[in-house]
């Protein structure tokens, strides 16, 4: 294909011409290798990644690949022509203190997540971003006005709960695909309750996850990180799709 610079389709398994590659299900992967697109485009695409906005890209097989108006809601073949849909990557706003949120940071970064904690802990913080995770120290109170996009998952992991209320009612102005805490059911009633003292609506509050994650009443810090992760990960590709 890069010789002849010429887009070339190729077929692997059933039907294919290559004896020696077979699929164990039986089936067939057809690959449509484009050698020379045009990079002012491949650039517009990353740009637009880069910048958190979805994009999807139509590629021809007659060697051409273009941006397309709007987004899909899956990826589409047809007869001449692959669409595919790219959405930004999930990011994963971890705010509190202690073991659990460290857990949950480290988990998110081995798996190839963007993630930013926000915590009062200094230690927590400099050790968070020390692994490779953005950082930021926060106080009592503080307007963190995150911004949340459709691709960020928000975590609030305090056992103090004082800090949650005025996170909360921030993030749930946003477009957060998650938004969760931890804590017993108990707990997450008190949690609304003051919510709702606070002119939150109860549509917001119906928003928020609680109790946190996938197992119910785990209590080991690097268990919480799984069940969590887990249960953000299954959102995402919900909202991604």
């Amino acid at each position: 294909a890069i010789a002849r610079n010429e887009a070339t389709q190729i077929r692997y398994g059933k039907d294919s011409p290559f004896l020696d590659i077979k699929l164990p299900c039986g089936g067939r992967l057809d690959l449509l290798i484009i050698p020379n697109p045009d990079s002012k485009i491949i650039s517009e695409a990353a740009k637009n990644l880069n910048q958190r906005r979805p994009i999807s890209l139509r590629f021809s097989v007659a060697g051409t690949v273009d941006l397309t108006e709007g987004t899909h809601a899956q990826t589409e073949r047809h007869e001449d022509n692959f669409i595919a849909q790219y959405v930004p990557k999930l990011k994963l706003r971890v705010v509190g203190r202690g073991t659990e949120p460290l857990a949950l940071v480290r988990l998110a970064l081995a798996s190839d997540m963007e993630v930013w904690l926000q915590s009062p802990d200094d230690a927590l913080v400099a050790h968070a971003a020390a692994i490779g995770a953005k950082a930021d120290l926060i106080q009592l109170g503080q307007n963190l006005n995150a911004g949340d996009d459709p691709w960020t998952g928000c975590v609030l992991m305090f056992h103090d709960h004082d800090w949650e209320t005025d996170i909360l009612a921030e993030a749930l102005k946003s477009d957060a695909f998650y938004i969760g805490a931890v804590g017993s059911q108990k707990t997450h009633d008190i949690r609304s309750k003051t919510l709702r003292a606070r002119g939150v609506s109860e549509l917001d509050i119906q928003r928020i996850k609680a109790p946190i994650g996938l197992i119910p009443s785990t209590r080991d810090a690097s268990m919480l990180a799984i069940s969590t992760l887990a249960d953000v990960a299954a959102a995402f590709q919900k909202a991604a799709s």
